[in-house]
């Protein structure tokens, strides 16, 4: 069992490790600021600086004896409490486990922010892979090769889950005699050919969720009119995603939208991250109003003060202040609506530069395991929005 002290001298040594991390990354970030050669990407840089900051401040503040005090005090609790959750298993060691969790995490979000992670390769949104292979990728320490070994798992979800939901679904007929064509040739064609069909099949699957979706949208208009807008009017994926007029239509915790805001670049999630944090900073001084009051309150105890009308004027003020402050509080279980542009955000960066320099030609980086699975996470990931609306609209 961790002593305080103990829980002390862990999380400092992890918060210095962190900053250090964090001050590579950001020095990296710096150093291609202004050199890059697409404008998602000189978005996705000033996201990368601005979140790296975020956490070496925090850093610098958790360091702080205070707050280092206070984390050992809820770790120990948490440590107790799930202790008692798995009595009986007298060899795990919940302290370790726990402790090694949170530090992973802490870890997993600073890489993403690494050049390599989220410019070079973009992997925010893959659903595979451990956080020593994301390090090593973001440390570039190896290439995103290790990917190519998660592809039959996203073939056994094609196969197991998306074909047979699909076959339910009369406008999605062609798209199931590609899925299973991939299936088929898996081993057996080079990746150029599967990524080739791939990267293509995810577009129309996308196309044909985008039309359902603005169909419900806009049950007014014909089908000659749906199509015109769909299909015609824009004519690249990027803009039907980002310039289309898409209600927001899908729920989501207003937590998760905020976890996703620090990746995915949305006006919405702007105004969710500045609620969020206002939030944050608001228990932060509620929390210091308590212990201003608790210490009148044990001065009044001790005899140090006396219980008159200024100790409660000073008693009404915090209170005062603490009911000005609960305003800013959110619940942490609420739901905000956002478009389809929210959930489809993976296709507007590297994956949208894969798909142009295929269709121009440019063939060669594209005969690889690695980059077979990014396609094939494209299909599932579609595959879940497209269970996503059939729930909202109840086809």
């Amino acid at each position: 069992m961790f002593t305080q002290a103990e829980i002390i001298k862990k999380r400092k040594k992890h918060l210095k490790e962190l900053k250090e991390i964090a001050n590579v990354f950001f020095k990296e970030n710096k150093e291609i600021k202004g050199h890059h050669q697409h404008n998602w990407e000189a978005q996705v840089i000033e996201n990368n600086i601005k979140q790296l900051k975020r956490i070496i401040l925090n850093a610098n503040k958790q360091l702080g004896d205070a707050e280092l005090r206070a984390y050992a005090t809820s770790s120990a609790a948490q440590f107790d409490q799930l202790r008692k959750i798995v009595t009986g298993e007298a060899d795990f060691d919940i302290e370790v486990y726990m402790t090694d969790m949170v530090n992973g995490i802490e870890r997993f979000e600073i890489h993403t922010y690494s050049p390599s992670f989220s410019i070079v390769h973009d992997l925010f949104w893959i659903p595979d892979g451990t956080i020593g292979e994301q390090h090593s990728i973001a440390t570039g320490k190896v290439s995103p090769d290790i990917y190519e070994k998660y592809c039959p798992l996203r073939l056994e979800i094609i196969e197991k889950e998306v074909i047979p939901y699909l076959k339910k679904k009369s406008n999605y007929s062609t798209h199931l005699k590609l899925l299973n064509e991939v299936i088929n040739s898996f081993g057996k064609s080079s990746f150029l050919f599967l990524n080739i069909v791939l990267i293509t099949l995810a577009e129309s699957l996308v196309r044909e969720l985008c039309k359902f979706v603005y169909s419900k949208q806009n049950p007014g208009k014909s089908e000659n009119e749906i199509n015109e807008y769909i299909y015609d009017k824009f004519n690249s994926l990027e803009t039907l995603i980002t310039k289309a007029d898409w209600k927001k239509d899908i729920p989501v915790k207003i937590m998760e939208a905020y976890s996703n805001s620090k990746f995915i670049i949305d006006p919405t999630l702007d105004e969710i991250a500045l609620r969020v944090e206002g939030h944050k900073t608001a228990e932060d001084d509620i929390k210091k109003e308590v212990q201003k009051m608790s210490k009148i309150i044990e001065d009044v105890i001790v005899g140090k003060k006396q219980n008159d009308e200024s100790v409660s004027e000073l008693t009404r003020s915090h209170l005062t202040r603490m009911k000005e402050l609960s305003k800013s509080i959110i619940n942490k279980e609420e739901f905000i609506n956002v478009s389809i542009r929210y959930r489809l955000q993976f296709l507007l960066r590297r994956y949208k530069e894969d798909r142009n320099s295929i269709i121009h030609g440019n063939y060669f980086e594209f005969d690889k395991g690695w980059k077979c699975y990014i396609y094939l996470s494209a299909i599932t990931k579609t595959y879940e929005v497209i269970k996503e609306y059939d729930e909202i609209y109840k086809k």
